[in-house]
């Protein structure tokens, strides 16, 4: 545990000193915005001590090690141990002999010896985050740390035990990414991370890594600009993630058609559910998308509409109360919901465009050669200059209007 308790302060220290190594990346990481603490939390101080505390009240309890001389699958949570396995199955022409390892599952002590120890050694690291906490103006990542801590030093301990190949690191937009990835680094573990389909600037700018696997040339792009903070030695391409079920329907060219799909990011919901705002407000601009998008469709009555809702929508909405929502958003245009029994990706051919303000979906669409656009109402560095027959930025509602007349042949009598 002394060594994952010193990686801690050698990152603390060179961002301290402006160092911009490994290290300093890492700390730089842990103390960024956490998608696990609502938004109502995210400011306050108490944060930082229910952190603490978290490290206080973990059971004791036996760890699982079956995963001798085979590649460890990480990631946050039990949820996505099938998609994962899947994944490297359908994917990796050597399929490799994988075990999938949670790191929810390693908030533990292997004995009450090994939590008396941990608590006592972590002491000074407590101490600093509380510090730390008077000068952090966003306490999620903060309030983290403490169980990262726990999670990193379970997770190395058992890969050293148990001689793993290696790991596949699938949660590197997580806080704890980069400071797990150097941990493993130390005791010779290689990591592989997979970025999926979705643009690296907005949450992924800080990766560390061996070998990291991309979905899209897009993602090459950002990785040459972000070269200081998105480190590897080793760079290679793989399928979207689900892509494999679905990739025998996007052989053929794109044919023409006059629908227009809607990809919804469930802003609407995550803001009724308090979640973190990750440094946008999807609601507001997607309201403002939904806005023009009335208007415009209101003036080309030939283009239908077809929605595509976040799995959070369906999770928490039945059809009727969707179709609702959306006909309060879209009171001048038709319009119909994509069933909820069929994966998205299933339907790309459905819709000749497909728009969002962000979305994985819309990046998988473009994979599969199908026409796609982001409509990005913010002025920032995002997206970046990127040029192709299949993906489109637009910024205000001209653009936006010229996307979808040029797209759909103009006004039909």
């Amino acid at each position: 545990m002394i060594p994952i308790i010193h990686n801690y302060f050698l990152g603390l220290l060179n961002f301290c000193l402006g160092n911009n190594n490994t290290y300093c990346l890492a700390f730089k990481k842990s103390i960024g915005a956490s998608f696990n603490l609502q938004q109502k939390y995210r400011y306050k101080y108490a944060a930082v001590l229910s952190g603490i505390k978290q490290i206080y009240t973990l059971p004791v309890k036996s760890i699982a090690n079956n995963f001798k001389n085979k590649t460890v699958i990480f990631d946050l949570t039990p949820d996505s141990e099938k998609i994962r396995l899947n994944y490297i199955n359908n994917t990796y022409e050597d399929k490799p002999e994988c075990v999938f390892v949670a790191g929810s599952e390693l908030l533990l002590y292997e004995t009450k010896l090994d939590k008396i120890l941990f608590l006592l050694f972590s002491f000074p690291f407590q101490l600093s985050l509380l510090v730390l906490g008077l000068f952090v103006k966003d306490k999620s990542g903060l309030n983290c740390m403490p169980t990262n801590l726990v999670t990193a030093y379970n997770f190395c301990k058992l890969c050293k035990r148990t001689a793993t190949k290696g790991v596949f690191m699938f949660c590197v937009f997580d806080t704890n990414s980069v400071f797990l990835t150097l941990c493993l680094q130390k005791i010779n573990i290689y990591v592989t991370s997979f970025t999926s389909e979705v643009p690296l600037y907005k949450w992924n700018q800080i990766i560390v890594t061996d070998h990291l696997k991309i979905c899209i040339e897009y993602q090459k792009t950002e990785c040459e600009i972000f070269n200081k903070t998105i480190l590897y030695k080793k760079l290679s391409y793989i399928e979207p993630e689900t892509y494999y079920r679905a990739k025998h329907l996007y052989l053929d060219p794109q044919e023409y058609s006059n629908k227009l799909g809607f990809v919804s990011t469930g802003g609407w919901v995550r803001n009724r559910l308090d979640h973190i705002h990750q440094g946008l407000d999807f609601e507001t601009f997607e309201n403002q998308i939904l806005t023009d998008l009335n208007e415009i469709l209101a003036e080309n009555k030939h283009i239908s509409l077809v929605i595509y809702p976040h799995p959070r929508e369906l999770e928490y909405y039945n059809l009727t109360e969707l179709t609702n929502y959306y006909a309060e958003k879209l009171p001048n245009t038709k319009f119909q919901i994509n069933s909820p029994n069929t994966h998205s990706n299933m339907l790309f051919n459905e819709t000749y465009l497909s728009i969002c303000f962000i979305s994985t979906l819309i990046f998988e669409r473009f994979y599969a050669k199908r026409k796609s656009a982001l409509v990005y109402y913010k002025e920032e560095h995002f997206p970046l200059p990127y040029k192709s027959d299949f993906l489109s930025f637009v910024f205000n509602k001209s653009e936006f209007t010229k996307l979808i007349t040029d797209t759909f042949y103009l006004k039909e009598s």
